[in-house]
């Protein structure tokens, strides 16, 4: 890949994400305390998530190499 087709890619993402979590963080800013309230949640649900995609690729990569 050239360097400046990288760079457009790169600025292209950078922009989406920018601006998606700009709206975000203004549409969460009007109910701030909505979003204190829910946060401890929120993490919570993000770890549980994170540690069964860990353990499902696990069991995955194991699986995959017993078959080999």
């Amino acid at each position: 890949m050239s360097h400046i087709k990288f760079s457009v890619y790169t600025l292209t993402g950078a922009l989406i994400w920018v601006s998606a979590l700009a709206w975000l963080g203004y549409w969460l800013g009007e109910s701030e305390a909505l979003l204190m309230q829910y946060s401890r949640q929120l993490v919570l649900a993000c770890v549980v998530l994170s540690v069964v995609v860990v353990v499902a690729y696990g069991f995955w990569y194991k699986r995959r190499i017993n078959q080999s």
